[in-house]
């Protein structure tokens, strides 16, 4: 059965696809962002036959830096899930990996940044 379109910004919160909104949102702001700056688009994304992946690799460079996107607003382990995988694989030139989030405290960790989506702009791309 397909979603009903979306009508009022109530709609939003209770909507199937509000995750991938949430997602489509801040990988837009990522690109604004590096174009604002005179940059590259140079982003991607990782997914293994498995299953395992990444929502954006953000390419700087000789390093990339692998960012996962959640719509929750409080910090759950499975955040970090895709982020740990990848830097088994690509720990070479992976920068410090980040997650943006729905909720509105950025954190410093000692193995991941944590930003809100409203500081989606502190990132560095």
């Amino acid at each position: 059965m397909p979603s009903s379109p979306i009508q009022n910004i109530k709609q939003i919160s209770h909507h199937p696809l509000k995750g991938a909104i949430f997602e489509n949102y801040a990988v837009a702001e990522l690109l604004k962002n590096r174009m604002n700056l005179g940059n590259n688009s140079n982003l991607y994304f990782f997914r293994d036959n498995t299953g395992n992946e990444v929502d954006v690799i953000l390419e700087n460079g000789n390093s990339v830096k692998p960012v996962e996107i959640k719509l929750g607003s409080t910090i759950n382990e499975d955040f970090f899930k895709g982020l740990k995988y990848y830097l088994k694989i690509n720990s070479q030139n992976a920068g410090k990996p980040a997650v943006i989030y729905g909720g509105s405290e950025n954190q410093r960790r000692s193995d991941f940044d944590v930003f809100s989506y409203k500081n989606i702009g502190m990132l560095n791309v």
